[in-house]
C-alpha cells in the first residue's frame, strides 16, 4: 500500500512540474491538470483504506496477543499437580451424592412446614367464622354478622369485602412470606456446600489463558447469582417457570374471587373449597422451585466435572509436546507479530501524509 502511494504521489509531482514549466505547451499542461485532479481521489481513497485497514490489523495484533497468552498458558497448566484434578474430581462425585441427600431432605421439609403452617391459618380462620360459641360449625357467615359479632357496625364499610375476606388475605400474603423465607434458607444452606467447591476450580480457571479464564469465571458467576436469586426471581414476578407466576397471582386473587362467588354470605363449604385449592398451589410452587433447584445444581456439578476432564485432557495433550515444537510456536507467533508491525508502520505513514 505504501508502494502504491509513493507511486500515486509521485504522478502528481511530475503533474504539477508540468504545469508550472512555462515550456510546455498548452494541451501538455491541461492533460497534466486532468491527471492530477483523477489522481488526488486515488490518493484520499487510500488513505481512506489505510484507517479501515489499521483496524483490522488491530485486530490482527488481538489474535496475536491471545496466541502468545495461550502459548504462555501451556506452561502453567502442563506444572498444575494431576493427583489433586483427581481428587477434586472424586470430590464432586462424593458432594453430588450428598447435595443429593440434602436436596431431598430439604423439600421434603419445606413441603411439610409449608403444609402445617397453611393448615393452622386456616383452621383458625374456620374456628373464628364458622364455629359457634357451642362449637358448632355455621352453614354460612354473613357481612352483617360480622359487624354485629365485630361490634363495629357503625363503621363497618359495606362497600368493601367482608371481616373473612380481609383475614383470608392476610393469611395468604403471611403464608406466601414464610414460603419465601423457608425456602431462601434452605436454598442458601445448598450454596454453602458450594462455596469448599469453588477455590480448586478458580485456581485451575487462572492457569488458562484470559479468554477461557474469563469464560469459565462468567460461568461461576452465572450459576452462583442463579441460585442465590432464586427466591427473589420468583416473588418477584421475574421467573421464566410460567406456572409458577400463574400460582402465586392465583393464590392472590383467591380471596377477591371467593367475595365476587360468595356475593353477601360465605359458606363453610365455600371456603374450604378455596383454602384447599390454595393449598394445592402452594405446594406445587414449592416443587416448581426445588425442581429448578435441582436444575440449577446438577447444571452447576456438570460443569464442575466438565471443566475438569477438559483441563486433564489439554494438560495431557500439552504434556506430549516437545520443548522444539514449543519454541517453534512461540517463534512463529513471534514472527507474525513482526510482519505485522512493518505492515503497521506502513499504514501510519500514509496517514501522516
Amino acid at each position: 500500500m505504501n508502494f502504491y502511494y509513493k507511486t500515486l504521489q509521485g504522478v502528481i509531482n511530475s503533474s504539477e512540474e508540468i504545469i508550472k514549466c512555462e515550456d510546455n505547451s498548452k494541451e501538455i499542461k491541461e492533460s497534466a491538470d486532468k491527471l492530477n485532479k483523477s489522481v488526488k481521489p486515488c490518493i484520499a481513497e487510500l488513505k481512506q483504506s489505510a484507517t479501515k485497514l489499521k483496524d483490522l490489523v488491530d485486530n490482527c495484533f488481538c489474535d496475536v496477543d491471545h496466541a502468545r497468552d495461550v502459548w504462555d498458558s501451556k506452561q502453567r497448566i502442563m506444572v498444575v499437580p494431576t493427583a489433586e484434578i483427581w481428587e477434586e474430581i472424586g470430590d464432586w462425585s462424593g458432594f453430588s451424592v450428598r447435595i443429593s441427600n440434602l436436596y431431598n431432605q430439604s423439600k421434603l421439609e419445606t413441603l411439610e412446614v409449608v403444609k402445617k403452617s397453611w393448615l393452622a391459618r386456616v383452621e383458625k380462620l374456620t374456628r373464628d367464622f364458622f364455629v359457634d360459641d357451642k362449637s358448632k360449625n355455621k352453614n354460612g357467615v354473613n357481612i352483617f354478622d360480622f359487624a354485629r359479632e365485630l361490634q363495629i357496625i357503625k363503621n363497618f364499610d359495606f362497600a368493601r369485602e367482608s371481616q373473612i375476606i380481609k383475614n383470608f388475605d392476610s393469611a395468604i400474603q403471611l403464608q406466601l412470606g414464610e414460603i419465601e423465607t423457608i425456602l431462601s434458607q434452605n436454598i442458601l444452606l445448598i450454596i454453602h456446600e458450594f462455596i469448599p467447591r469453588l477455590p480448586v476450580i478458580e485456581k485451575c480457571a487462572n492457569q488458562l489463558d484470559t479468554v477461557k479464564k474469563s469464560k469459565i469465571n462468567n460461568l461461576i458467576n452465572s450459576i452462583s447469582e442463579s441460585l442465590e436469586n432464586l427466591v427473589e426471581r420468583v416473588f418477584g414476578n421475574d421467573f421464566y417457570v410460567y406456572k409458577v407466576n400463574i400460582r402465586i397471582d392465583y393464590i392472590r386473587n383467591t380471596p377477591q374471587d371467593l367475595a365476587k362467588q360468595a356475593a353477601l354470605a360465605i359458606s363453610q363449604e365455600q371456603f374450604t373449597q378455596a383454602y384447599k385449592k390454595v393449598s394445592e398451589n402452594l405446594e406445587k410452587i414449592v416443587v416448581a422451585i426445588f425442581d429448578e433447584l435441582w436444575r440449577l445444581i446438577n447444571d452447576a456439578i456438570e460443569q464442575a466435572m466438565l471443566f475438569y476432564n477438559d483441563f486433564l485432557e489439554i494438560q495431557n495433550r500439552y504434556q506430549q509436546e516437545t520443548s522444539e515444537q514449543r519454541q517453534a510456536e512461540k517463534d512463529w507467533i513471534e514472527n507474525q507479530r513482526q510482519e505485522l508491525i512493518q505492515i503497521q508502520k506502513g499504514i501510519e505513514i500514509i496517514l501522516k501524509r
